[in-house]
């Protein structure tokens, strides 16, 4: 062989090993699987080109490694990014705002999306009620203690009862043509047994939502 194909392939893999190094100086581990990944692009074409045939068993072996590095380079990329959601998920995800993209995806497996023609009462005062709602868009109207007042979406339902596990504080009416998600009480204590931070991210939204509700009860 040659003196150049001897460099070329010395090359391969001193680049296989320049950038497995490289990925394992990060924390990130989409940069250290992706850098190892390229890694191993290297040392497949190594193992292609440094014999007078292929090395099959090593190439066998790198792609094996290589499948499983990029399967999970998806996977964190479908947690980091907002891949595969559809419009309505985009928009209810920024609404929210407290989540990463892999929570929202988590929380919206135990979700599910409703659409009504016509007004509708999601809550009765001083009963229980077995679901949180989030409203996105369309009146609500609330009678508590007698009173009766009217809120726009984007907001919580039925959050105090689920939180304390009380009855609802108020009958909630929802407008025509009103678009809202649903969670079961019980799948999402559930989800927040296995999840802290998805735990503390709905809390710190259902704060959010009071305050916002106390001030304008009180405008």
């Amino acid at each position: 062989m040659s003196f150049e194909y001897f460099s070329t392939a010395s090359a391969f893999v001193h680049l296989a090993l320049l950038f497995s190094v490289l990925g394992f100086l990060f924390r990130d581990e989409l940069y250290l699987r992706s850098l190892l990944l390229l890694g191993t692009v290297f040392y497949l074409l190594y193992y292609y080109f440094s014999q007078t045939a292929p090395l099959w068993d090593a190439i066998f072996s790198s792609a094996v490694i290589f499948a499983v590095n990029l399967i999970f380079i998806i996977l964190i990329l479908r947690e980091r990014y907002l891949i595969s959601m559809s419009h309505e998920e985009t928009i209810l995800y920024h609404s929210l705002g407290a989540f990463t993209p892999g929570q929202f995806k988590r929380i919206m497996k135990i979700a599910k999306w409703q659409s009504r023609i016509s007004p509708s009462i999601v809550t009765y005062e001083n009963q229980t009620c077995d679901r949180l709602f989030y409203i996105l868009d369309g009146e609500i109207t609330i009678i508590k203690n007698g009173e009766k007042f009217s809120r726009n979406g984007n907001m919580f339902i039925g959050e105090v009862g689920f939180m304390l596990g009380v009855p609802a504080s108020a009958t909630v009416t929802i407008s025509a043509n009103t678009n809202y998600v649903e969670w079961k009480s019980q799948d999402l204590t559930k989800l927040f047994s296995k999840s802290q931070s998805i735990e503390n991210a709905f809390k710190a939204l259902f704060n959010f939502d009071l305050a916002k509700k106390v001030a304008a009860s009180r405008g």
